[in-house]
């Protein structure tokens, strides 16, 4: 049935896909396969509402959701992704009500489910709320992800705070410019496109569209060092609340920009790319190592250990892992040693071997705490150990490791409740042994801010395009990012200027073309509706424009009233009149 969904799933004709997906969900009374394959029909159908929003509307998705949850409630991906639907729908109180479910019944530190309930907080101007979701995301997990700083000048925007707003971006411009590396994730090549992993023609894709947007490549292990030798500019620091304060009332009423800062837009951010895979295929080193090697192309291949020593179809032997770490084209790091899913009860439901207590049928209960916890550490010690013998390294290799799935108890769910925070346990073992680590991540950058166990990657999905991952990486940069949430906000706040040098700076610095024009579209649109003014008469107004080069617009009135007070009895107030308009679109007079 998988397979025959892989047909109707990826066909030309998408509408028959939702058929042929629909007849293979009536097919089967498995109850964990049939919420598998609801969830695929789901998701076909969103993708049918991103192309064509008006002939398929987001709402047709979610009956396939709903029900693929009354088949397996526990799925907690499942949920979520049904929450995020109702987001895209505007039904933000049953969104909501799915992500709290998830935090509640599930797993209190699941990150998505909080970024879910931001969103919804957002959408709903509960500003409060928003603020404290926020902090509870990044605090209990990685407080030092550039990333956040994306949240907080939403937020800030929203409430109205444009001055907290612009600061929000200028850090997160800053903490970019110190060094973002965008990783990629692939679970193995093939030489067809029908093949769940991705076709050795789309990664040729990628890497010459990476190439050509002018990306140089690092190997996983080089990233630390990439890091300490990056030259950064000079860079604003973080200012105290009161001076803050006083610089957002001031810009609030003057439009004064802040004290001479160094010009970031000045700098163009580097573009470097590193490529990793998991699960250690041996199609993936015979089809991998010719593509690198064309290229000039290090790749790395985070190793599951324990799998290795078994023999099983598609499985490299060791002898062809040392061979092909040895041609240089590879580089070596490990994925653990427990990477198959558990039992984490006693019906045998499947779980997250990593983040979950495993059940134990032999005494008919849970597995202990300590088992756990010791299971944890020799996954952690075991592969390095294991990985450095086979592969016959240095005692100084294979410092870096990828956590299976990503999961280290932000993902999904976890039952191991006596732990308020499991994430923290797994990252003081990986401390003990690796120096940095990735989980996944709609960002995909791993940025010399972050906490460097924490370094997240993209998965690209096995149909996109070169452009389309070239596209991913330059909108997720944090730099690129940052400039154009700034021409956003500008253009919301009527500043031509700024939007437009924004606009300027990515178009130097490679930001994609169809990017481009959507966001200068944007600016427009949102300058035009500001900049309306009373019809004139457009002959009168030509020949003015001709003969003086001005091209007048904007009058504004305004007053303002001022009391200072020095004691009880004494009090001054002043009522100051200010007036103006625009001689260009770029030249204002006012007084």
């Amino acid at each position: 049935l998988n397979l025959l969904a892989d047909i109707a799933e990826n066909g030309n004709n998408q509408e028959s896909g939702v058929k042929a997906l629909n007849k293979l969900v009536d097919r089967t009374d498995n109850k964990i396969l049939r919420n598998r394959l609801y969830l695929r029909l789901s998701k076909l159908q969103n993708s049918m509402s991103v192309q064509d929003p008006v002939k398929y509307p987001v709402a047709d998705a979610s009956p396939s959701s709903r029900k693929a949850l009354d088949d397996d409630p526990r799925y907690v991906s499942g949920r979520l992704y049904l929450g995020e639907l109702y987001i895209v729908g505007r039904f933000y109180g049953d969104a909501e009500e799915v992500f709290k479910t998830v935090l509640k019944d599930y797993n209190p530190n699941n990150l998505r489910a909080k970024f879910g309930l931001i969103e919804c907080y957002l959408a709903t101007a509960r500003f409060e709320e928003c603020e404290r979701m926020i902090f509870d995301a990044y605090r209990n997990f990685d407080p030092s992800d550039p990333y956040r700083h994306v949240y907080m000048a939403r937020l800030e925007f929203a409430r109205g705070q444009f001055y907290e707003a612009m600061r929000e971006l200028d850090l997160l411009e800053a903490e970019g410019l110190r060094g973002a590396v965008f990783t990629t994730l692939y679970h193995g090549l093939s030489t067809s496109e029908w093949d769940p992993v991705i076709s050795t023609r789309r990664f040729q894709e990628h890497i010459l569209s990476l190439k050509r947007a002018g990306y140089k490549f690092i190997s996983a292990d080089r990233i630390p060092a990439y890091f300490a030798a990056h030259k950064v500019p000079e860079l604003p620091t973080g200012k105290p609340w009161l001076y803050r304060m006083f610089r957002s009332l001031e810009y609030d009423f003057t439009g004064k920009e802040a004290p001479a800062l160094p010009d970031l837009s000045l700098y163009s951010p580097d573009k470097v790319a590193c490529i990793t895979f998991d699960d250690a295929l041996r199609a993936s080193i015979r089809l991998g190592t010719p593509v690198a090697e064309e290229f000039q192309v290090p790749l790395s291949m985070h190793l599951p250990a324990y799998n290795l020593d078994k023999v099983k179809i598609g499985a490299p032997s060791w002898d062809e892992l040392r061979q092909a770490v040895q041609s240089g084209s590879w580089v070596a790091g490990s994925r653990l040693v427990d990477n198959a899913p558990i039992p984490v009860d006693k019906g045998g439901y499947l779980g997250a071997a990593l983040v979950n207590r495993e059940w134990d049928a032999g005494h008919n209960r849970m597995e202990t705490m300590r088992s756990w916890f010791l299971r944890v550490r020799r996954n952690f010690a075991e592969s390095r150990r294991t990985i450095i013998q086979k592969l016959n390294l240095d005692e100084d290799a294979c410092k870096f490791v990828a956590y299976p799935d990503g999961d280290i108890g932000q993902e999904t769910d976890s039952n191991v409740g006596e732990i308020q925070n499991v994430h923290e346990t797994i990252l003081a073992e990986a401390y003990m042994h690796y120096t940095h680590g990735f989980v996944q991540s709609t960002f995909g950058h791993a940025c010399a801010t972050d906490n460097p166990l924490l370094y997240q990657r993209y998965e690209p999905n096995r149909r996109e395009s070169g452009p389309d991952v070239v596209k991913h990486a330059l909108e997720n940069h944090p730099v690129m990012l940052a400039r154009r949430m700034r021409a956003e906000f500008a253009a919301l706040q009527g500043k031509p200027y700024l939007a437009n040098k924004m606009l300027g700076v990515l178009e130097r610095d490679g930001y994609p073309d169809d990017s481009l024009r959507e966001l200068a579209k944007y600016i427009r649109e949102r300058l035009d509706n500001q900049l309306a003014t009373a019809p004139t008469d457009a002959a009168t107004e030509k020949a003015t424009k001709a003969k003086t080069g001005l091209e007048l617009s904007q009058p504004y009135l305004g007053a303002e009233i001022r009391e200072t007070r020095a004691n009880d009895q004494i009090s001054l107030w002043e009522l100051t009149f200010r007036g103006g308009l625009n001689l260009t679109p770029h030249l204002i007079a006012d007084a």
